[in-house]
């Protein structure tokens, strides 16, 4: 493994962990499911960034690198930051904002309540939500979720980049 693959994953993976801080000071894990997950929106946005600096770099460290050897590349950058950020969300829901999942289930409950949905079918519909609010789903989630993520968005700018130099 590469110094820039170590350096890209735990740089991408790192702006992702301080995002979901600057947004919860921002106060926008509390203003409603909505707004929190426009927060998770803009960090896969704020993800491909990170990727597209980190192909940018790379290419031109080596131009040569071929669509493979780039996905490879993004695979192990992938897997860092993958799993800098599960251990993020395992920081945040279990010492920063142990609150959060408890949370997000009384939204779930007070929406589908407020929608005259039987409270019976509503604690079933809780019940879901706290399992998929969990701090274990969040961890795996987002290690998983920002794995993948990251290998779609390392095919995509390698695409890009080979039809650029093939141009």
């Amino acid at each position: 493994m590469k110094s820039q693959e170590w350096k890209w994953g735990l740089l991408i993976g790192s702006v992702n962990l301080i995002w979901l801080l600057v947004s919860w000071l921002l106060g926008w894990h509390g203003s409603g499911i909505g707004r929190f997950q426009v927060a998770i929106v803009l960090g896969f946005f704020i993800s491909f960034v990170g990727f597209v600096f980190a192909f940018r770099s790379i290419t031109r460290e080596e131009p040569e690198t071929t669509f493979a050897e780039g996905l490879r590349l993004g695979a192990v950058i992938a897997a860092i930051s993958g799993l800098l950020t599960a251990a993020g969300w395992a920081l945040y829901l279990g010492a920063i904002n142990p609150g959060m999942s408890d949370y997000l289930v009384s939204e779930v409950r007070a929406h589908y309540t407020t929608a005259g949905i039987p409270a019976e079918k509503v604690e079933l519909i809780a019940a879901d939500a706290k399992s998929a609010f969990g701090l274990k789903a969040y961890t795996i989630k987002g290690g998983i979720g920002a794995f993948v993520m990251g290998i779609i968005y390392s095919a995509v700018i390698m695409g890009v980049i080979k039809w650029q130099q093939r141009r």
